[in-house]
């Protein structure tokens, strides 16, 4: 019997970071994700151009789940790398997964508070990014109405909509005090190195 890990305390332990230490290491698992993602896109290109391979290949479906995985820690990277620059004298409260996550292993046991973190902004902070999607979301509208396709159209335009309600709102109180999570920085595309990778 291992005693080791019984009423054990050690791995919901927390440590405080600042963002400017935190920084340098979120942006270098970002590269290091966007080069998997990157590698393993090449791969996969390589296998589906092989007649020799079936579409359902075990290895293929593989490099597809690695892509959708790396694609989505590199999106992740790319936010928290954003919010550790934004705000480079917070302390952020890690777990022993956290801070060994952001020293490159990926399998350290303990809490993980990372995906808990939230991000605080004002309307008038935010207000530029939301501009900016409604003019993607327009463009997506008139690009889907062109090829006939209503039903897509619909759903754009109402979100597009949506997003116009809270533009207004943004702007009747750029003081107010907002809380973003982690999809709310992706969805707005608010993280400058993921808009390097869409630009690519």
């Amino acid at each position: 019997m291992q005693l080791s890990n019984t009423n054990s305390q050690r791995f919901n332990w927390t440590f405080n970071h600042t963002g400017s230490v935190l920084q340098p290491m979120a942006e270098a698992l970002f590269q290091n994700f966007k080069q998997m993602e990157q590698d393993a896109r090449e791969r996969m290109g390589e296998m589906v151009a092989d007649m020799k391979v079936g579409l359902d290949d075990p290895d293929l479906r593989k490099l597809q789940q690695d892509i959708i995985h790396y694609g989505e820690l590199r999106t992740k990277c790319s936010v928290w790398a954003h919010e550790f620059g934004r705000t480079p004298d917070r302390e952020f409260m890690l777990g022993l997964n956290d801070v060994g996550f952001f020293n490159g292993d990926r399998n350290t046991n303990g809490t993980n508070k990372r995906e808990q973190w939230k991000y605080h902004y004002t309307a008038q902070e935010l207000l530029p990014f939301v501009k900016q999607k409604i003019q993607n979301l327009l463009f997506e509208v008139n690009e889907l109405s062109r090829a006939g396709k209503d039903g897509d159209r619909f759903d754009k335009a109402r979100e597009t909509e949506d997003l116009q309600l809270l533009k207004e709102q943004l702007e009747g109180q750029p003081e107010n005090p907002l809380v973003l999570g982690m999809g709310d920085v992706v969805y707005f595309n608010m993280a400058q190195l993921n808009q390097e990778v869409v630009a690519e």
